[in-house]
């Protein structure tokens, strides 16, 4: 079987030609030269990959590690790339001529004083299409920009399994140093109700003090169940996304230990910084220009499609006999198809295509805004978030004087028993808020990092050979 000098030389000329349809073009994004409350210094991902870091918390970046090495949610998004991946080694396979083979064996006579006679088969079929108007070419853009978009969407999955382990960390920090306060609290009062108590039994004072400090004390008592119901969920949702039965970190999270500091230097960068960072804009790109090939995809079904297509077969009465020369017999040659009437159908594909493709283009550019939406809320939030522990720190130091020179009034008969109840309900009420909004800062910095897309590595899972 040969293929003749103008045969591949006309083959070669029209896989050179161009590829109908738009090429992709990276859009162009308006964006401001720096955010209102941040640094006007450029970042990259690698710059911001490991933020959690910063907080100096052994414990906390050894639970984000088993979470990015055994979560199940980031490994299903690793089978989801293994799934485009293949789509793209599918569409590649178009570029290169596929063949098949056959054999057939059959047992019969035509009339029925004929002897029975054997016969066998062997064959090889071909064929490949010419890409004249590259529809091969951008259904493999198309496949590979879909790969790709796929790789962005583990990052994005990376990224929010970060933001979610550290908040959840430091929120189960924050819930053992709350339960300290109520308990630090449930003591003071004790010692409080113990004094009403005294001076009640001394004929000082009403039965009135003793009552109302044992509603003021089983008050607080009472939030301790809801706190340690918050603490052991956040734990057991901690065991989860470390692929673990919810007790299994139980024992194992230290807890009683401060809320880390927050970092003095934070990594922000500038607006176009969002579009290289963050994974949802990324993807958002890579799917942009597996639509643009989509829509040379559909525009080349409106243009003629080449294919050559050719056969061998061997047949024979015994299978010694296969493969001589004499027994075979083939042929090969161009298949043309043009599509003369369609009743519209090539044209509306088209147009849904390029609908399709424009919508995407929105799609980003929304995206882009709320991303720098997104940041611009973290930023004002950690300045106004530390402003209001600044001042919560000042009021609960000034609460905790205002209880220790009541008790003193109090109990030297000065002041009557009213004003200490104020004075702990606001110490236990402001003391709490200040535990809260601790937390808050440390949230908002959390959420800074997740909105100008920190928290991802860029690697390609389980293998780059498709990337290449």
């Amino acid at each position: 079987m040969k293929l003749s000098w103008t045969t591949l030389l006309a083959a070669g000329f029209l896989t050179a030609c161009a590829a109908v349809g738009p090429d992709y073009v990276q859009p162009a994004i308006e964006t401001p030269s720096t955010f209102g409350d941040g640094p006007a210094e450029s970042v990259d991902a690698e710059q911001i990959a490991q933020w959690w870091r910063s907080f100096g918390d052994d414990q906390l970046s050894q639970l984000v590690d088993e979470v990015l090495g055994q979560n199940l949610d980031l490994a299903s998004a690793v089978e989801r790339v293994e799934v485009a991946r293949a789509s793209y080694g599918i569409a590649r396979a178009d570029f290169y001529p596929q063949v098949a083979s056959a054999a057939t064996y059959s047992r019969g006579r035509q009339f029925p004083f004929d002897p029975t006679t054997d016969q066998y088969t062997v064959g090889l079929s071909t064929s490949w299409e010419i890409d004249l108007f590259g529809r091969v070419r951008r259904s493999v853009q198309s496949a590979l920009a879909s790969f790709e978009a796929q790789i962005e969407d583990y990052h994005g999955v990376q990224l929010a399994l970060v933001v979610e382990t550290v908040s959840t960390y430091l929120q189960a920090l924050s819930l053992a140093e709350r339960l300290g306060i109520a308990a630090q609290n449930v003591e003071s009062q004790e010692q409080s109700l113990d004094i009403a108590e005294l001076r009640f039994d001394a004929g000082m004072a009403n039965g009135l003090d003793p009552a109302q400090a044992k509603v003021n004390l089983h008050s607080t008592q009472a939030s301790v169940p809801a706190l340690r119901f918050e603490l052991t969920r956040t734990l057991h949702r901690l065991s989860v996304l470390t692929a673990r039965e919810p007790r299994a970190l139980l024992e194992q999270i230290q807890t009683d230990v401060p809320l880390p500091a927050v970092p003095g230097e934070m990594l922000v960068g500038i607006p176009a910084d969002l579009l290289r960072n963050r994974p949802d804009l990324r993807g958002l790109e890579r799917q942009l220009e597996a639509q643009t090939a989509r829509v040379g995809v559909a525009t080349a079904s409106l243009y003629p499609a080449i294919q050559i297509s050719g056969s061998w077969d061997w047949l024979a009465l015994e299978p010694e006999d296969l493969f001589e020369e004499e027994g075979g017999f083939g042929s090969i040659g161009p298949v043309v198809s043009l599509p003369l009437f369609t009743a519209g159908r090539l044209r509306n594909s088209i147009d849904a295509e390029e609908a399709t493709l424009r919508q995407l283009h929105l799609q980003l550019h929304q995206q882009a805004l709320v991303a720098q939406e997104e940041v611009e809320n973290a930023l004002v939030a950690v300045v106004n978030d530390r402003r209001r522990k600044q001042l919560l720190q000042e009021a609960a130091a000034a609460a905790q004087e205002s209880v220790d020179l009541v008790r003193e009034l109090y109990t030297s008969g000065q002041t009557d028993f009213q004003n200490v109840l104020d004075a702990q309900r606001s110490q236990f009420s402001l003391q709490d808020q200040l535990a809260q909004a601790k937390l808050l800062v440390l949230l908002d910095l959390v959420d800074v990092y997740r909105s100008i897309g920190g928290g991802w590595a860029d690697v390609v899972p389980a293998g780059d050979e498709a990337a290449e």
